[in-house]
């Protein structure tokens, strides 16, 4: 994924354990995520393991997001791609101490530009109801609410890309 302004985007190593832990341990701040908390090392090189074989299959690509002027990890960011339809899902995490510094749409911004170099025609995005914040930046970025995923009490919002 093509850096912006303020961010560049990296696979995840494990020598990002700590800061994984330090982000996503925080329980309130991944109170929107579908996931749950990561509480401890094997928990966080499990996400690692995972990411790696997932890129291997061309599923699934998550990407550490790293500010460019302290090289710091701040969050991960995930394109799934649907093999069965033109649609790729995607999700993000940015660590509370992160938050209301427009890291959000600046990564939402370069998401879409990365999914626009793929064959996908839509981009889901999948929010909690509360979480406003993620809501306005993705309306911001023009994605649509297109229904609501009753099972897991989400949001579904779309953007369909112009090929």
């Amino acid at each position: 994924m093509k850096a912006s302004k303020r961010l560049h985007f990296r696979s995840l190593t494990t020598e990002d354990t700590t800061a994984l832990i330090r982000i996503y341990s925080d329980a309130e701040a991944m109170k929107f995520r579908a996931n749950p908390p990561l509480l401890n090392e094997d928990e966080a090189l499990q996400m690692i393991k995972k990411a790696t074989q997932e890129a291997a299959h061309f599923s699934s690509k998550r990407w550490a997001i790293v500010k460019n002027d302290t090289n710091e990890l701040i969050g991960t960011c995930v394109l799934t791609y649907d093999k069965q339809e033109p649609t790729c899902t995607i999700g993000y995490s940015i660590g509370k101490m992160f938050w209301n510094k427009g890291y959000g749409k600046e990564l939402l911004h370069a998401m879409v530009q990365e999914v626009r170099t793929t064959n996908c025609k839509t981009i889901k995005a999948f929010v909690h109801p509360q979480n406003l914040a993620s809501i306005a930046i993705l309306e911001k970025e023009q994605f649509y609410q297109a229904d609501a995923s009753a099972s897991e009490n989400l949001l579904t919002y779309c953007l369909n890309i112009m090929l």
